[in-house]
């Protein structure tokens, strides 16, 4: 256990690390679809604090590393009193950064900026969080745990049921708006400029009228006046892409709450496994969708706004993280680990050996 705890403590200081590294490379990223003025950072880079860069996402994650660590050290050391700093805790905690981690990395660049792409910082907290999650679920598999009462040998419905409305939900909210742009006003994309820049120079070069340049540029501005509400949803190309792997992720927490509820098998290792794996997916579903809402709160122009399917994505993230904790609340160490001095050992030729090496031995011993 000792081995596979260090092991995610060190993944988790690799996202701490991340933090101060490029998250978003060649131009701003999520924040770019609620402010315009991003289109003209273009070509810079931007670390995991800005508000271009990883903003929020990297916020969450950095907090879930904080977490991990913590329940790493507070296992290492043997102070840990606290419910859920422990193997289960630590857990859905990586998961939790591993799920909020990937959403940064795939979703959707704004068209406003082709250049952008996946700085490495983003790419490091994404190894970081797949090393804490392995060596915590490897963790789980050996762990020393089991429930404080014995757990009842039928399928419980409760988070099934559960499962289930996060499934239906996370449907809904592919579906439902996640953008809502309704500030007007010309909209100048890459293309649009382009196409202004190429008639502007013909008109210099002489290879057409300086005149009839200018009507065609005022037919494209025209063309790229926008005044009607923009509404993208959870699946649309035109925005960030993230109602999709809600739905996924929604599919496997509702699977792992399932497990957690004895429908893949009565064992107390198997269940808790899933139950702390439903947490983890929903912890992390609710992290990529507050991070997006947080990220374009925390720069978009006005009139510019999240949707409602991110809330819709956050309620998902709830049910799951619920389906799973029912179960997971109710285990706790099953076996507690004592370190013994030298000096502790006692001569076989001691004459006090039965009382001194009997205390030893009771202190040494594996308590259950």
């Amino acid at each position: 256990e000792r081995g596979r705890a260090l092991v995610a403590l060190v993944g988790a200081v690799v996202m701490l690390i991340s933090m101060p590294m490029t998250w978003a490379a060649g131009g701003p990223g999520i924040s770019a679809y609620g402010r315009r003025d991003d289109v003209e950072l273009t070509g810079q880079s931007f670390n995991g604090l800005a508000a271009e860069g990883g903003s929020w996402f990297a916020f969450i994650v950095a907090f879930l590393a904080l977490f991990v660590g913590a329940g790493c050290i507070a296992v290492l050391s043997g102070r840990g009193k606290a419910r859920w700093l422990s193997a289960d805790g630590i857990t859905f905690g990586s998961l939790a950064a591993l799920i909020t981690a990937f959403g940064y990395v795939i979703a959707r660049p704004s068209a406003f900026t082709p250049e952008y792409s996946v700085g490495s910082g983003a790419w490091i907290a994404l190894i970081g969080a797949v090393v804490a999650t392995v060596a915590s679920l490897s963790w789980m598999a050996v762990g020393a745990y089991g429930p404080h009462r014995p757990l009842r040998r039928r399928v419980s419905g409760g988070p099934i049921f559960l499962g289930a409305t996060a499934i239906l939900m996370a449907v809904v909210s592919i579906f439902s708006m996640w953008h809502l742009d309704e500030r007007g006003g010309v909209v100048m994309t890459p293309e649009i400029q382009a196409e202004m820049d190429a008639l502007k120079e013909a008109a210099k070069a002489g290879d057409i009228d300086p005149g009839v340049a200018a009507t065609e540029i005022q037919v494209i501005r025209a063309k790229a006046k926008q005044d009607e509400r923009i509404i993208i949803d959870g699946s649309d190309p035109a925005g960030v892409g993230l109602g999709t792997w809600t739905v996924a992720f929604g599919i496997a927490g509702a699977i792992g709450a399932a497990v957690a509820a004895g429908a893949a098998g009565f064992g107390d290792r198997r269940r808790w496994i899933g139950g702390t794996v439903a947490m983890g997916l929903g912890l992390g579903i609710a992290g990529y969708s507050l991070g997006f809402v947080a990220t374009l709160v925390r720069v978009a122009d006005q009139n510019y706004f999240s949707g409602v399917g991110a809330m819709f994505a956050m309620f998902v993230g709830s049910l799951l993280f619920a389906a799973g904790s029912g179960l997971v609340k109710g285990f706790e160490r099953a076996k507690v680990y004592r370190e013994i001095s030298v000096g502790d050992v006692v001569s076989a030729e001691s004459p006090s050996l039965t009382a001194d090496a009997a205390d030893d031995a009771e202190k040494a011993t594996v308590s259950s």
